[in-house]
């Protein structure tokens, strides 16, 4: 009588999916509504706004007609615009 003996390789090691660090961050301080009220993420307003090209309107004036579009991107160039604009003397 004779035994068989079936010797099976190990199975690889499972590999974790990478982990994408950025939109992990992004979800936890700002995540996406589950229903949007919008057609335009977060991600693609940034992409959209660097595709348009060059306007010689005053930037208070291009973000007002922007922000229904762009509600998000224009909030924080409100944000950054109101920053006010200071100098020191070094004298």
């Amino acid at each position: 009588m004779r035994i068989l003996v079936v010797i099976r390789p190990p199975s690889p090691p499972s590999v974790a999916p990478p982990v994408n660090y950025l939109a992990d961050l992004l979800n936890r301080v700002a995540p996406q509504l589950v229903t949007p009220t919008r057609t335009s993420s977060r991600k693609d307003q940034y992409a959209q706004y660097l595709e348009e090209p060059g306007s010689h309107i005053p930037i208070m004036q291009y973000w007002q007609l922007k922000e229904p579009e762009w509600s998000q991107l224009a909030s924080m160039a409100f944000d950054l615009l109101a920053v006010p604009a200071m100098s020191s003397e070094n004298a």
